[in-house]
């Protein structure tokens, strides 16, 4: 896609940092790379309740302008948008009667964090893995034009003390 706007005029009109900026220009030139993606894995000892992590992570979602904002052009201009709602149905992989649960984990992470975001949609991707009985991965991807690895452990903080808060009730 040829710019017809020169960089700094781009920055000026938009809303995004610098860095985002060129996080974007990249993701733009690449559309198809999943280098801007960053993956983090949570490994959970004990059993956990699909219903009330789904239910967590959706309370997260909608107090954390992060996890709804996409990225959209105008007139070839970038800006970050945050969506005032957006569900999502956290899904939930049994990888527990696979002959080696924790190989064919590895080998589905390899293909799921290597897909491309498409930033004027969404910018996060969460799945909640089941090795065994009483293991879990909670896996999540996130586009490194909305966060860091601080901001990825924040969120991972914040869906704890939600489904921990839930369980007491």
């Amino acid at each position: 896609m040829p710019m017809t706007t020169q960089p700094e005029d781009i920055y000026a009109r938009s809303n995004l940092t610098q860095n985002q900026l060129l996080f974007w220009i990249g993701q733009r030139f690449y559309p198809d790379s999943p280098v801007f993606n960053m993956l983090m894995n949570y490994t959970i000892n004990g059993a956990v309740d699909h219903g009330r992590f789904a239910a967590a992570y959706q309370t997260v979602i909608n107090q954390t302008d992060v996890l709804r904002t996409v990225i959209v052009e105008k007139e070839g201009v970038p800006f970050q948008q945050v969506q005032p709602a957006l569900s999502y149905d956290v899904p939930q992989l049994d990888l527990s009667h696979e002959p080696n649960p924790q190989a064919a984990y590895e080998a589905w992470v390899q293909g799921r964090c290597h897909q491309p975001f498409d930033i004027s949609d969404q910018l996060f991707d969460t799945v909640l893995i089941k090795l065994a009985e009483d293991k879990f991965v909670w896996y999540q991807c996130m586009h490194h034009i909305v966060v860091d690895a601080l901001a990825m452990n924040l969120i991972y903080q914040r869906v704890a003390d939600r489904y921990e808060a839930l369980g007491n009730n």
